[in-house]
């Protein structure tokens, strides 16, 4: 799929602990269980045959895990999430990608599938959100850019994904909803005791 990009989005190793389960059981603990997600998702994305993006937030580090398996490293801009969002959905379809679909790097069932069908998905719709359980989203496909979505929104809250799609309905956009998945931090310890890889 030459002309679709997959956007990773991933925070600072210093921010990576600063969650609900660093509370849990501890900064160290915390930040090993984010690496090893990171791991996860880097393999997900290594198996897709897209042009593959990632986003860092302060600072791009030399070597690291995604300096491997033909991702392009970049920079966040300034801002909340919907800014920064904003702005790499501007960048990357600035590129003249068809597809875009940007996720996180701490989704604990997200599978290469769910990837694959958004992208598939996105042939036939304008928008494609992958719902997480706990009221956001893991995942953000679009095949233009609907600025809309990143401004007036409460980040990081049960609220997210019902406001989204509500601009949605209400600017008359065509869209699909992929599966619910959990991405919460109290069930990262439970699924890296089973991990899939």
């Amino acid at each position: 799929m030459h002309n679709s990009a997959l956007v990773i989005v991933v925070k600072d190793r210093e921010a990576s602990g600063n969650t609900r389960l660093a509370e849990a059981i501890g900064d160290n603990a915390a930040l090993r269980i984010y690496e090893q997600l990171l791991q996860h998702t880097h393999f997900i994305a290594r198996q897709l045959r897209v042009h593959r993006y990632v986003y860092c937030n302060r600072y791009i580090e030399m070597e690291d895990i995604w300096s491997a398996g033909g991702f392009k490293k970049c920079l966040q801009g300034n801002g909340d999430t919907g800014e920064k969002l904003l702005q790499i959905f501007k960048e990357i379809f600035a590129k003249g990608y068809e597809h875009v679909v940007v996720i996180g790097a701490d989704c604990i069932d997200l599978d290469r599938t769910h990837v694959e069908e958004a992208f598939h998905l996105l042939q036939y719709y304008d928008v494609v959100i992958g719902p997480a359980q706990y009221g956001g989203y893991y995942l953000l496909g679009m095949r233009q850019l609907f600025p809309f979505l990143f401004s007036h929104k409460a980040w990081s809250t049960p609220l997210l994904l019902q406001q989204t799609l509500d601009d949605l309905d209400s600017n008359h956009i065509f869209y699909h909803l992929l599966p619910v998945l959990s991405d919460s931090d109290e069930g990262k310890e439970e699924y890296l005791m089973h991990h899939r890889q």
